[in-house]
């Protein structure tokens, strides 16, 4: 069917003007919300670590060709421009449906009312208008020879399909770089590809509970203001059962106890002192471990016989260490393990854990993006980081000569809050909030980074709604179930980690 070239221009121009007013309504939206957008942009899970410069480009170009498509003279090469940014659309919008471990918010808008498989719809039939916005304006005029025809023909035929495998291309490959460098080299912007769905909820009588231990379908809780008293729940929050440890001896000067239930057996700690009381969950009793203990501020049990500690040396500061529950064997201290920055004390402060999955100590730190992952005999394996930026300790101690003291003279700032290990994953509650973040979300919610310790990559973050004002103080990994303390509360997350 022959077009007449009025009939041919009417049409270019209502293509023309249509992509007028998509691309100027679609740029003013992201510039004037144009923190959301990044927020949004930054969720992508294609172009999250591009959202810095993506953000610019994309509205940039938007207007650019919506200017260039007011203008006769420059309406073709302004038509392929607007062709080849639908089919990198189009083709960003697949690889999400098909190929994406999670589905992120549509953008804003209208469009962002659309959905995903509308968006794609929308997508096409503009891509089509493009496409034939440029073909009517390359038809040959009919006086030209068939063979001339014929060549110009095939030229644009494979000029559009160079256009088409080249903007596909391009998306694929930032698609591949992006997950790379937000997995092994993270600028510090977080993907929310894993979900925490809450699936049960109890109410303890104070918030002085902490995880004490998991096995066989139960967890355990310890009470710092009661800590010979145990509360065992059952992992659907709904059976309760408290229990009362007896000791075979109360002559030491306790100050600080701490319980830890590894089935069969349960331990008390208290550093202080030192002792250790060990006994059999079957009856709760605990029998003094007659051997000669560090002193020791933290510790955790490896197996029944093995227990790593972080204690002090000779010049006050930290150190991580293994002693035996037998007392055949001198306590050993690896020197070296924590690194200085300030003072080897307050800069070295963090949170000894243990993965019984995979039989692997771990050490992270309070104020800096750090931590160790060690085999069961402290021996170090690597040194990752977490990924935000702050890589020293940011704070300030003072030295008290008269006293011999030092303490820390301005609030720090903390970097890692809380954190757990299991089955090869380390989950850090973070302080910090991550480029392009929503702000008000970080009210609303916690933030728990995921990382893979066996390849030392990060994988992803979840939001951990907050209990009214109460944030987190406790958090334990399950199989595939996250348990939280927020205050009184205890919640249990079903996670959904593709």
């Amino acid at each position: 069917m022959k077009i007449s070239s009025r009939s041919r221009q009417i049409i270019i121009e209502i293509i023309s003007y249509l992509y007028i007013l998509l691309f100027v309504y679609a740029a003013v939206s992201k510039l004037s919300e144009f923190e959301n957008f990044q927020a949004e942009l930054g969720q992508s899970p294609l172009l999250s670590a591009f959202t810095g410069w993506v953000s610019v480009v994309i509205p940039a170009a938007e207007l650019l060709i919506a200017l260039l498509l007011a203008f006769p003279k420059f309406r073709l090469i302004a038509l392929y421009l607007a062709f080849s940014m639908m089919v990198m659309f189009t083709a960003y919008i697949i690889i999400v449906l098909n190929f994406s471990a999670y589905v992120p918010c549509s953008c804003g808008g209208i469009l962002g009312k659309l959905g995903w498989t509308a968006h794609l719809v929308f997508n096409i039939f503009f891509t089509v208008m493009a496409l034939a916005a440029i073909i009517l304006m390359l038809i040959p005029c009919p006086s030209s020879k068939p063979a001339t025809t014929s060549r110009k023909i095939r030229a644009r035929i494979l000029g559009i399909t160079l256009i088409i495998v080249s903007n596909v291309g391009l998306v694929v490959i930032l698609h591949a770089t992006s997950e790379g460098l937000i997995h092994k080299d993270n600028p510090f912007i977080r993907s929310f590809n894993s979900t925490a769905i809450q699936s049960g909820q109890t109410v303890l009588p104070n918030n002085n509970y902490y995880f004490a231990g998991k096995a066989d379908g139960k967890i355990y809780l310890g009470n710092s203001e009661a800590p010979l008293y145990v509360t065992e729940i059952d992992t659907l929050l709904k059976k309760r059962k408290r229990y009362k440890i007896n000791l075979d001896n109360y002559d030491y000067p306790f100050r600080n106890i701490e319980l830890q239930v590894i089935p069969p057996y349960f331990y008390l700690f208290d550093g202080s002192v030192p002792v250790v009381f060990q006994g059999k969950i079957t009856d709760w009793t605990g029998h003094a471990v007659r051997s000669k203990f560090p002193y020791f501020s933290s510790a955790v049990v490896v197996d029944s016989v093995n227990v790593a500690f972080r204690g002090e040396n000779q010049g006050r500061e930290y150190v991580l260490g293994q002693f035996d529950l037998k007392g055949t064997e001198e306590p050993v201290f690896m020197e070296g393990l924590l690194r200085r920055q300030i003072d080897g004390f307050f800069d070295s402060d963090g949170m000894l854990k243990y993965d019984r999955e995979q039989k692997k100590l771990l050490y992270l730190y309070y104020y800096r993006n750090q931590f160790l992952v060690m085999d069961n005999k402290l021996a170090l394996l690597y040194e990752g980081k977490t990924i935000d930026t702050i890589s020293k300790a940011k704070l300030k101690v003072a030295y008290l000569k008269e006293r011999g003291e030092r303490k820390l003279a301005a609030p720090p700032t903390i970097v890692n809050v809380q954190s757990t290990a299991a089955d090869g994953l380390l989950y850090v509650n973070s302080a910090i909030p991550g480029r392009f973040e929503d702000k008000e979300m970080w009210k609303q919610a916690s933030i728990v980074d995921i990382y893979n310790i066996t390849d030392n990559t990060y994988r992803s973050s979840i939001y951990i709604y907050k209990a009214g004002e109460l944030k987190m103080n406790g958090l334990m990994a399950y199989g595939s179930k996250l348990y939280v303390l927020l205050g009184y509360h205890l919640h249990c997350y079903s996670l959904n980690n593709k």
